[in-house]
């Protein structure tokens, strides 16, 4: 179980901020603070609240990725 979405969210928007740059296409699946909690009971939870967050925080943009959700850094 992840105990502190708030925080393991913003462990992968440090990350985002750190590894992409601009225009730079990614899944959050390729998040090393993503890949730790993808067996955990509340990923989708926590899934979606980081899609928010990166898009409510003006970090990047949903897009299509070889018919696959993805996100693009802005």
């Amino acid at each position: 179980m992840i105990r502190d979405l708030k925080e393991q969210a913003e462990k992968a928007v440090n990350e985002v901020n750190f590894k992409y740059s601009k225009g730079m296409k990614f899944f959050l699946e390729d998040l090393m603070a993503v890949q730790v909690c993808l067996n955990e009971n509340n990923f989708l939870s926590f899934k979606g609240y980081l899609s928010n967050k990166l898009q409510n925080d003006r970090i990047a943009v949903p897009t299509w990725i070889n018919g696959k959700k993805g996100f693009m850094k802005k």
